[in-house]
């Protein structure tokens, strides 16, 4: 919970547990999911996403990866409230 002046709310929390096979050259698409209290919007908040991939602020997760490797990053999930 946050406190902000006369106001509580709840965060958003990412409930996506796995993103399943993303592999070079083939089309990815997966939609993120969190909970909390809407509108929430998703974020690349450390590292980058694989070439060809983007996240969009609703939380899709998609696009062609253009190359191979292991990759770091971290998505937040936050509400507007």
């Amino acid at each position: 919970l946050h406190r902000d002046r006369d106001s509580i709310w709840d965060g958003a929390t990412i409930t996506t547990t796995t993103l399943g096979s993303i592999s070079q050259g083939v089309p990815f698409s997966r939609q993120l999911q969190a909970s909390g209290s809407a509108p929430i919007t998703f974020a690349v908040t450390t590292g980058s996403l694989p070439a060809g991939l983007t996240l969009s602020s609703s939380g899709v997760l998609s696009g062609t990866p253009t190359g191979s490797g292991a990759y770091s990053f971290t998505v937040t999930a936050t509400n507007g409230n």
